[in-house]
């Protein structure tokens, strides 16, 4: 077949859909306000935290670690219940590990980077590595500060994280309303957590009400990177 020249037409519908859009979960955006990303980790399993997720009805994006034999498995069943997956990416960070977490779950929306301890010092390295991640389709959630990745249209950045430490639900839902308040501001921000964080789950359930009096609303990480690229 022919390159295309200057003068033949190419019929850009034709490519392929990356995969942040091809495998996105359904979501209405209420109209007229911004919206954060979700991303609960669902690692190391948790039958009762598997159990909250498949009845889960918010929009939420579910990280998996690839390397964990079930994890296929309840991300099909995620999938099936309306939620979007994505990768937890561990260490170590190479072009092998990344084609080997992208086969493990195809069906995968996000990449989320580990710790920047964790990413090679090497600036060509982690020029390939960039290369790599952007050429898979896959949005990158950055966390810890890693200024490694620049900023793009498929870069989320973790304005908040809700550990096991944040036991005081005045706390949790304070960290939801901070990262939301940074959503009104246009950051492509999203709030982190664990699947297991009963606390977590119940705040999301509240703040991904209609009437929820925050300046922004939760939604699956995929709807924040089709944000800000219109």
């Amino acid at each position: 077949m022919p390159l295309a020249g200057p003068e033949t037409s190419v019929d850009r519908s034709a490519e392929p859909l990356p995969a942040w859009r091809q495998f996105a979960a359904a979501f209405d955006a209420p109209e007229g306000r911004p919206i954060y990303a979700v991303i609960v980790i669902d690692a190391p399993a948790d039958p009762q935290a598997e159990a909250d997720l498949l009845t889960l009805a918010a929009p939420v994006t579910v990280a998996l670690d690839p390397s964990d034999p079930d994890a296929p498995r309840r991300a099909g069943g995620y999938r099936s219940a309306g939620h979007e997956v994505a990768i937890l990416a561990t260490a170590p960070i190479t072009t092998g590990a990344i084609s080997n977490q992208r086969r493990a779950l195809p069906y995968a929306v996000g990449w989320i980077a580990p710790p920047a301890a964790s990413w090679p010092a090497d600036p060509a390295t982690r020029e390939r590595l960039l290369g790599t991640l952007e050429a898979s389709g896959l949005a990158i959630v950055v966390r810890d500060g890693n200024t490694s990745f620049p900023e793009s249209e498929t870069t989320v950045r973790v304005f908040e994280q809700i550990d096991a430490a944040s036991a005081d639900r005045a706390a949790v839902l304070s960290r939801f309303d901070l990262t939301a308040k940074a959503a009104s501001g246009g950051a492509s921000v999203a709030l982190l957590g664990r699947a297991a964080h009963s606390l977590m789950l119940e705040a999301l359930m509240q703040r991904a009400g209609r009437t929820a009096g925050t300046s922004a609303t939760p939604a699956p990480l995929s709807a924040v990177v089709a944000a800000a690229r219109r």
